[in-house]
C-alpha cells in the first residue's frame, strides 16, 4: 500500500480565484499548467500557505522531493496548524529515505487533527515496514517486496449496482445486461411500476425493494443505498448502459484509489430526426462512490452526492469510464421529463431559494419550453446569487452557463447587452468552446455573418485541454459548428470554403440534410448546376419534408424550364 499524498483543500475564507483554477488543473493531471498558476499565486501573496502545499503536491508527483520539502516547510511555517501539509511533508521525507523526519511529520499531522486518517495510515505503513531493519536501502526493498506480496493477496473491491425504476420494462434489460456479469450485487428500488419492470429485475437476480414515490429523487436513491452491502456503489439509471469490461478495469482502480467518489462521463445523444442531425453531450457526474453511510444524495431533483463527500473531508477524482444515457432520444419522453423536472425544481427552490444551480436548471427548462420571459428571470436570479461571492468549481460552471444562456436569450433584441454576458463567460473560461459556438449563433441570427464566422472559427482554435470545465457538447467541436461554418461561408460568398466545410460534415454524418442543401446552393452558384441538383435530391431523400431543399429543387426545375422555353 503506497504512502498517500493529500491535496490541500480550498479554504472557504480565502481561497483565491487563481488558486481555484490551479486546483482544477491539478485535479485533471495538468501539472505544468497548475504549476504556473500556483507560482502566480505565490508571487501575488507569498504568505498564502495553501499555494505552497499545492505546489509541493505537483513536485511530489514529478518526483522532485527536495523541492516539495522546501515548499512544505514554508507552508507549515506560515500555517503551523496545517495538518495536510505536515502529512505531505512526511511523504516527501519518506521518499528521500529520511524516516525519522517522516515519522515526526505524520505524528505532527495527527497531533493537529486527531481524526485525520491519511497520516495515521501512512504512519502505520512506515512503522510496519521498517521494524527490525537498520539498513535504509534494505528498508526500501522490504517496503517494495511487501507491497508486491500484498497486491497478490488483495481481493478486488465489490460493487453494488443501485438503481431506482418505474415502468422501465423497455430499457431495463439493456441496462442490466451491460453490467450483470461484473456487478457483485444489484439493488433495484421500484417506485410504482405497473408493467413488467419488477419481474425483469428479479430475472437478473436483483434484490427488489418498494418505495412510495414522494417527488424526491434523492430520497428514493438513498433508499437503494440503504440496502447495499458491497464496498462501492455504482449508481445508474434504467436508460443507461455501460461496458462491462470497463467495470472490471474500474475494480482495479478502486483497489488503489484513496478517493471517496469518482466522477465519470455521461454521454447523452440528442437527435433532430427531421433533419438527420445528431449531437452528443458529455456531463461528468459522481456515479461511483464508497458505500459509506455519510455519503448520501441531496436535493429532490438534479440530485448529487458531491456535497456529502466534501462534508466528510473526502476527495473526488475523475476517471474516463463512460456511461451511455438514452433518455433524450424520444421527443415525447423528453417533453414529459421537462414538465416533471420543472415542477420538481420549483418545489426544490421553495425549499432552498438560494440554490443558484437550480435557478440555472429552471432557466434552461423554461428556455427549452420557449417561455423566454421566465427563463430570463431565472438566469438573472442565478447570476445575482453568485456574482461577488467566493467562486468554487460548480459555482463557476453554473455562473458561466447562466451568462451564456442569458446572452443567447437577449441576443434577439438586445444584442449589446448579450455581448456583455458572452464576454463575462469568456472571462471565466476563455478556452471553453461552447461559449464561442453560441456567440456565433447569436451573431448569425442577427445577420452579422463576419462576426459569426470568427466566433465559429474560434471554437476550433481554443485549447480545450486548458478549459476549466468537463461538460460539453461533442458536436460543438464537430458537426454542429462545421454546419454553421458552411452556412456562414455561404452567406459571405465564400463558396469553395462552404463546400470544404460541407465535405467535412458529410464525413461525420452523410445524411445531414441542411448541409446537403447548402452544398447544392454552393455548386449551383459556381455554375455546377447538375451537381447542385443532385445535392437537393439527396437532402430530400434523407429528410423528405425539408422545405428549404424542396423550395430550392422547385426553383431549379422552374429555372431549367424557363431556360428551355427561351431556347
Amino acid at each position: 500500500m503506497p504512502i498517500r499524498v493529500v491535496k490541500g483543500k480550498k479554504e472557504e475564507l480565502d481561497p483565491g480565484k487563481l488558486n481555484d483554477e490551479g486546483m482544477l488543473y491539478l485535479s485533471r493531471g495538468m501539472l505544468n499548467e497548475a504549476e504556473e498558476i500556483f507560482k502566480q499565486v505565490i508571487e501575488l501573496d507569498y504568505n498564502y500557505a495553501l499555494a505552497h502545499n499545492n505546489m509541493a503536491v505537483i513536485y511530489l508527483k514529478k518526483g522532485l522531493y527536495k523541492d516539495a520539502i522546501k515548499e512544505l516547510r514554508t507552508a507549515t511555517q506560515l500555517k503551523p496548524d496545517y495538518a495536510e501539509a505536515f502529512n505531505n511533508l512526511g511523504v516527501a521525507y519518506f521518499q528521500c529515505q529520511k524516516y525519522t523526519e517522516a515519522k515526526w511529520s505524520f505524528e505532527k499531522a495527527l497531533e493537529i487533527k486527531s481524526d485525520y486518517e491519511e497520516p495515521r495510515k501512512n504512519l502505520a505503513i512506515l512503522s510496519n515496514n521498517l521494524i527490525g531493519s537498520s539498513d535504509r536501502s534494505r528498508e526500501k526493498n522490504v517496503v517494495t517486496r511487501n507491497l508486491k506480496n500484498k497486491k497478490k493477496k488483495e481481493k478486488l473491491p465489490a460493487i453494488s449496482l443501485c438503481m431506482i425504476v418505474k415502468n422501465e420494462s423497455e430499457n431495463l434489460p439493456r441496462a442490466l445486461n451491460s453490467v450483470k456479469d461484473y456487478a457483485d450485487e444489484i439493488i433495484i428500488v421500484d417506485t410504482g411500476s405497473t408493467d413488467d419492470t419488477v419481474e425483469i429485475a428479479k430475472s437478473f437476480g436483483a434484490k427488489v425493494y418498494f418505495y412510495s414515490w414522494n417527488d424526491d429523487f434523492a430520497s428514493a436513491r438513498n433508499e437503494a443505498l440503504r440496502h447495499a452491502t458491497c464496498d462501492w456503489i455504482l449508481s445508474m439509471d434504467a436508460d443507461d448502459e455501460m461496458n462491462g469490461e470497463d467495470i472490471a478495469k474500474l475494480k482495479e482502480y478502486l483497489k488503489e484509489t484513496d478517493a471517496a467518489g469518482l466522477s465519470i462521463p455521461i454521454f447523452s445523444e440528442l437527435t433532430d430526426s427531421s433533419l438527420n442531425m445528431k449531437n452528443t453531450t458529455v456531463n461528468y457526474l459522481v456515479r461511483i462512490f464508497k458505500n459509506d453511510p455519510r455519503i448520501r444524495f441531496t436535493r429532490r431533483i438534479h440530485e448529487f452526492v458531491d456535497q456529502s463527500i466534501f462534508d466528510m473531508g473526502g476527495k473526488i477524482e475523475r476517471i474516463d469510464i463512460p456511461v451511455f444515457h438514452r433518455g433524450y432520444t424520444d421527443q415525447k419522453t423528453l417533453k414529459e421529463k421537462l414538465d416533471r423536472n420543472k415542477r420538481l425544481v420549483e418545489i426544490a427552490l421553495d425549499e432552498n431559494p438560494q440554490d443558484h444551480t437550480l435557478w440555472t436548471y429552471l432557466g434552461k427548462t423554461y428556455f427549452t419550453l420557449n417561455d423566454l420571459e421566465k427563463a430570463e428571470e431565472c438566469f438573472r436570479k442565478a447570476i445575482e446569487i453568485v456574482e461577488g461571492k467566493e467562486n468554487r468549481y460548480v459555482t463557476l460552471f453554473f455562473l458561466q452557463s447562466a451568462y451564456v444562456d442569458l446572452a443567447l436569450l437577449l441576443s434577439e433584441d438586445r444584442m449589446e447587452e448579450a455581448l456583455e454576458f458572452f464576454n463575462k463567460a469568456i472571462n471565466i473560461d476563455p478556452n471553453f468552446p461552447d461559449t464561442y459556438y453560441y456567440m456565433g449563433m447569436a451573431y448569425y441570427n442577427k445577420g452579422m455573418f463576419e462576426e459569426a464566422y470568427k466566433s465559429f472559427k474560434k471554437v476550433f482554435q481554443v485549447d480545450v485541454n486548458k478549459s476549466l470545465f468537463f461538460i460539453s457538447n461533442l458536436g460543438i467541436r464537430g458537426e454542429l459548428t462545421l454546419t454553421m461554418l458552411q452556412a456562414t461561408a455561404l452567406q459571405l460568398g465564400m463558396l469553395k470554403e462552404a463546400i470544404d466545410y460541407g465535405n467535412r460534415v458529410l464525413e461525420i454524418n452523410p445524411n445531414n440534410a441542411p448541409v446537403l442543401n447548402n452544398m447544392g446552393i454552393a455548386y449551383i452558384s459556381l455554375g455546377e448546376r447538375e451537381i447542385g441538383k443532385s445535392f437537393f435530391e439527396k437532402a430530400l431523400l434523407v429528410a423528405p419534408g425539408f422545405e428549404k431543399a424542396m423550395d430550392n429543387l422547385e426553383k431549379y426545375i422552374r429555372e431549367e424550364f424557363e431556360e428551355s422555353i427561351k431556347v
